[in-house]
């Protein structure tokens, strides 16, 4: 091989060494995973040499996951979010597995039909979660509520569209000290009772209750003892009158909504004043 040969053969050795140093370096920086039209399976078996530090994992919409799926997912207990929205293929034991991801602090079950107590039950032991979505599932009752008694370190908890959770199934909260946000909306059985039961929570700050349409006077005199609550939608708000209104006067409210839209402050203001 001639000089030129030899120095293009080290040059072509030097760039291959930069490239493959580039890949990892670029490939470790990664934090976040959402695979596209590609198996959940084969972005486990990478993970572990390439993205090792991968944080978040987006698997909505993903029809291949499932408990098998889930049970090598739980392997990589650095993991502390992870979106399963709209997946109908796992089951609680497939939930089971999760509890082993140690660092879990983020789990979205949103549109997920096939979510049920069961499923909550498997992730009564998941202590470290501290936010969970479980927007639409349907098939959730009080009983599954009680599961999540424990979760003392929840911070944000969506049970909207969950409308066979009633209002006596709100005291199951009330052992989250540290929730601050809680999303009800169009949990049409939650009524006066159940706003009733969220009292003593000392750090609820945001309670959306749009789309409510049994929420009376007696309700809000329930949430006027909540000190901490900051935002609230009161639902509909056809049942309340300048009375109820009146017992939230205390509660430090910074933004008051009927299902969605602002509250005029001017049109209330003889309320608060």
């Amino acid at each position: 091989m001639d000089h030129w040969g030899m120095k293009a053969a080290k040059m072509s050795k030097v760039a291959h060494g930069v490239n493959r140093h580039w890949h990892r370096w670029s490939t470790q920086r990664v934090v976040q995973l959402q695979p596209h039209h590609v198996s959940l399976q084969r972005i486990l078996e990478v993970m572990g040499d390439r993205y090792v530090n991968v944080k978040r994992i987006t698997l909505s919409n993903c029809s291949y996951v499932n408990d098998m799926s889930l049970s090598t997912l739980a392997s990589f207990s650095s993991i502390s979010h992870v979106d399963l929205g709209r997946c109908q293929y796992f089951t609680p034991q497939g939930l089971k597995a999760l509890t082993a991801m140690t660092c879990l602090q983020q789990l979205r079950l949103n549109y997920c039909n096939n979510m049920s107590d069961g499923g909550l039950s498997a992730l009564a032991s998941c202590i470290s979660l501290q936010h969970l979505e479980l927007r639409r599932c349907c098939q959730i009752t009080n009983r599954g509520l009680q599961s999540l008694m424990g979760l003392t370190a929840m911070t944000y908890l969506d049970l909207s569209g969950c409308q066979k959770i009633t209002g006596e199934g709100l005291r199951y909260l009330r052992g989250m000290v540290s929730l601050r946000w809680l999303y009800l909306v169009r949990c049409y059985n939650i009524g006066d009772k159940g706003l009733k039961l969220l009292q003593g929570m000392p750090s609820l700050s945001h309670l959306d209750l749009g789309g409510c349409d049994n929420i009376t006077d007696e309700g809000l005199r329930g949430l006027s003892r909540i000190t901490s609550l900051r935002d609230l939608d009161m639902g509909s708000g056809d049942d309340v009158t300048e009375d109820g209104l009146w017992c939230l006067r205390h509660c430090g409210l910074t933004s008051l909504r009927q299902s969605g839209r602002m509250l005029q402050t001017c049109r209330y203001e003889h309320v608060w004043s």
